[in-house]
């Protein structure tokens, strides 16, 4: 095949000073895989090319890796031209069958060093997911036509077209890929990434014990610790603390020991899975994790594939995840090979069938006779020999079915063959012996036979490598997580830290998970730089709660960042408030510009402070909330009024519901949050729910917030008046909408999965109530259902909503098969 010119000789130098020449070059050039024997053309060329542009790649990454998150990257070309390189690695990689997942985190990280814009952030943490467990890629909507010449590359449409690049979905029964480093790091399949301050036979251990998520950042992140040593993370007191003690556990990381590791001899039978697949081109990695681990392709041509399958069939059938069992390769461009270990498999297979009746259809002929290919994918020779034995009736419909390739039944021979011999066939005789030629079914094709035995195969490869993985000593944990997807994932926590989003709470965990990942990861100064903004959002919680404010100390390493410098004097601004002689801050020296934080935030703490005595203090108190709007806190605002009703703590009788209209949030901090009535009611039956199957009942309390304090359900009222899901914004629909909800979210879990509104009215009580502080709260009493489980309905139910749940020390938890004996037991003796 005619290939294009080589663009020029091979040198780093040259890369990105011709880069616009190279890509024409790596555009045109038509890759030619190996075939079924690992023999292709010569493309040299192309891959010395390739590999200067991924060392041009490296060295850039020494620099670009090496400077902290919050410093700009300083290197000798333009963002873009770094991006342009990065993405021709990517699709010069995909000709060659391969997923650059290295450089398509390194987009990734560029990206989100240039800050993106808010809404990405679940598209780059999937990106990260996919690429740190090896996936391969379902959608890349870059091409050639993106970063082939400067003068068209336009960078937003670049990084749109990026952030729209899909994996295959990872099996949910596949290995949790893990990285142990200064703690451990995990990406499972399914679910949020997890980060641990423990080695991985500490984690091992615990699990027995089950584990707890103590910090969450963003539900895509989960720091987790033993349940033993949980604590509820009630306030950001409790977060600080738990912080703490989580970096003194960091710090006293201790490594896994070190294990004797198996090497594998030639003729071992290794189970691998599919990890990469392009064409014919299939990549695997070992998965036993008490053998050296092994990754390459697999050579999968059968042994005599023309009595067996051939090799097209067997690579159309096998996808990214499946498993195989293969031997290593003695051939050095392939890692492995299927051929004995499959022929082994299909010989034993195929003597299985020995005395059996099955449905054929012919395949070939022979010298002594025809070749048919049974319904189960196996192959059987019919002799001349026992076509003499056959009636005029049954020879006369053999021959009308090897003329018009017409199913027959065959019946194999009766006894099991010897499968340890150099040749092996199989031989059966026409009819199901009863007199039957033809089975009731005519439609067997050869590809239906084929791909029966060749999803028994993969279901059976599937089976054996799970059983392999759970009676291994680390079960289905396999240490392939790379540096750089954990690299990836400090930056994109310490990217979430500054974006917000969330409640306070939620962003303070983030912001201490990312540092406590970066101390984990040895970026010193990135983790110094997160303590100091840890400290700084704590510091305006303590404003928002009416605590006394700390002096916010800014470390000498960072005396000279702007940022920092303004926080401080916001800090400064709000130690100042309710202080009437006080200057606030001097702020000459702090450059601001009129929607500058710091500037409203001065304004309004100086309002506050010249009119603390001439106006109301529910004004003054209208005041500090709105500071606390700017600050982006408004969610933990306590009063400055004297008095303010307490509901308490959770607890297993007591549970509180902030609404049952909007995520809990900070919803009033962005102009375009929306009420989600549809998803956040399941969140109230699912407590219900729990307090129904519970010992002793309980109370729900809505429109008050998890530190106990009520938040009242006035915007609850208004939205849903405007959706028109009640009909008069007042308590009294908003109680109906509730009660109507109620009635037709249960059923009885030993009955039909159809709603009963005898278990609301049995047990569940709705009252409505305003106190002091003109806050409305509904309060949903609930007792223990009598003598029955109780279950959620089925109908428009979402995935993560279970069958049924029970209140249980505090908690709402899935009522699991031995929690429901539990409940089942002592509902019976009431």
């Amino acid at each position: 095949m005619a290939q294009p010119q080589f663009w020029l000789r091979v040198r780093k130098e040259y890369v990105m000073d011709n880069f616009d020449s190279l890509m024409t070059y790596m555009r045109k050039y038509v890759y030619e895989l190996p075939d079924a024997t690992g023999t292709g053309a010569d493309n040299s060329d192309f891959d010395d090319s390739l590999r200067c542009m991924e060392e041009v790649a490296d060295e850039l990454f020494e620099t670009i890796d090496a400077t902290p998150f919050f410093e700009p990257v300083k290197i000798d070309y333009s963002p873009d031209s770094v991006l342009r390189l990065l993405c021709g690695i990517v699709l010069a990689a995909r000709k060659t069958g391969r997923v650059h997942h290295k450089s398509i985190l390194r987009i990734a990280s560029l990206v989100m060093r240039e800050n993106p814009k808010r809404g990405t952030e679940s598209k780059l943490t999937n990106i990260i997911k996919a690429c740190g467990r090896g996936e391969s890629l379902l959608n890349l909507s870059l091409t050639w036509a993106d970063v082939e010449s400067a003068d068209k590359f336009l960078h937003g449409v670049f990084v749109d077209k990026f952030l729209r690049t899909s994996f295959l979905n990872s099996d949910p029964e596949g290995p949790v890929v893990y990285r142990e480093h200064n703690g451990l790091v995990m990406f499972p399949p399914q679910g949020p990434m997890l980060i641990a301050g423990m080695n991985l036979d500490s984690y091992l251990r615990e699990g027995k014990r089950q584990m707890a998520v103590q910090l969450s950042a963003h539900e895509s992140v989960d720091f987790l610790v033993a349940k033993s040593t949980f604590e509820k993370l009630k306030d950001f007191h409790a977060v600080q603390r738990v912080a703490l003690n989580l970096q003194g556990v960091v710090s006293r990381f201790a490594a896994s020991t070190p294990r004797r590791l198996k090497t594998y001899e030639q003729t071992d039978p290794i189970k691998v899975q599919v990890i990469d697949k392009s064409g014919v081109r299939i990549v695997a990695r070992t998965i036993d994790p008490n053998y050296e681990p092994v990754e390459g392709k697999v050579a999968i041509e059968p042994r005599n594939p023309a009595k067996r399958i051939d090799f097209y069939t067997i690579a159309s059938h096998i996808k990214v995840g499946d498993y195989l069992e293969v031997n290593l390769s003695n051939r050095p461009e392939f890692a492995f090979e299927l051929a004995d270990e499959f022929e082994h498999y299909y010989r034993n297979y195929a003597a299985e069938c020995y005395n059996g009746v099955y449905s054929a259809v012919l395949v070939s002929t022979f010298r002594d006779g025809e070749e048919w290919l049974t319904d189960e994918g196996v192959r059987v020779g019919v002799h001349k020999d026992a076509l003499r034995k056959l009636s005029p009736k049954a020879l006369a419909e053999y021959e009308y079915a090897c003329g018009y390739n017409r199913p027959i039944y065959l019946q194999f021979y009766s006894e099991r063959p010897d499968t340890t011999g150099t040749e092996f066939f199989m031989y059966a005789i026409p009819g199901d012996g009863e007199g039957n030629m033809y089975p009731e079914d005519s439609s067997l094709t050869r590809e239906q036979a084929y791909a029966s035995f060749m999803n028994y195969y993969l279901d059976e490869m599937r089976s054996e490598a799970e059983h392999l993985l759970k009676s291994s000593e680390q079960g289905t944990y396999l240490p392939t997580l790379s540096a750089d997807a954990v690299e990836a994932l400090a930056l994109q926590l310490f990217c979430l830290s500054r974006w917000g989003g969330g409640s306070s709470l939620e962003r303070l965990q983030t912001l201490y998970i990312a540092q406590l990942l970066t101390t984990m990861e040895g970026r010193t100064r990135d983790a110094a730089f997160l303590q100091v903004q840890c400290g700084y959002l704590v510091e305006t919680l303590r404003f928002a709660a009416n605590e006394k404010m700390e002096p916010f100390a800014i470390p000498a390493e960072f005396a000279d960042n702007e940022g920092l410098s303004r926080q401080r004097a916001i800090v400064e601004t709000l130690r100042s408030y309710r202080r009437k002689n006080d200057d606030p801050t001097d702020v000459a020296s702090t450059d601001i510009s009129e929607n500058d934080t710091l500037l409203a935030v001065k304004k309004l703490v100086e309002a506050s402070n010249s009119l603390a005595d001439i106006i109301d203090i529910t004004e003054l108190n209208n005041i500090k909330q709105t500071i606390t709007r700017v600050l982006g806190v408004e969610d933990e605002f306590e009063s400055i009024l004297d008095s303010r009703t307490y509901y308490g703590a959770e607890s297993i009788n007591l549970e509180f519901k902030s609404s049952v209209v909007f995520a809990p949030a900070n919803r009033r901090r962005y102009a375009g949050y929306s009420p989600e009535p549809d998803n956040q009611k399941w969140a109230i039956i699912k407590a219900v729910c729990g307090f129904l199957n519970s010992r002793s009942g309980g109370e729900l309390l809505i429109g008050v917030n998890d530190a106990g304090y009520a938040v009242g359900l006035d915007d609850d009222f208004r939205a849903l008046a405007q959706m028109k899901r009640i009909s008069y914004p007042d308590l009294d629909h908003y109680r109906n909408y509730i009660q109507s909800m109620l009635d037709i979210a249960f059923c009885k879990l030993n009955g039909p999965r159809t709603p009963t509104t005898d278990i609301s009215h049995t047990s569940i009580t709705i009252e409505g109530e305003t106190n002091a502080e003109r806050r409305t709260i509904l309060r949903v009493k609930v007792t223990p259902f009598p003598k029955e489980v109780v279950g959620i309905v089925d109908e428009n139910r979402p995935w993560y909503i279970k069958d049924s749940y029970v209140r249980d020390t505090g908690r709402t938890v899935e009522l699991t098969e031995t929690l429901r004996t539990t409940v089942e037991r002592y509902k019976k003796s009431v």
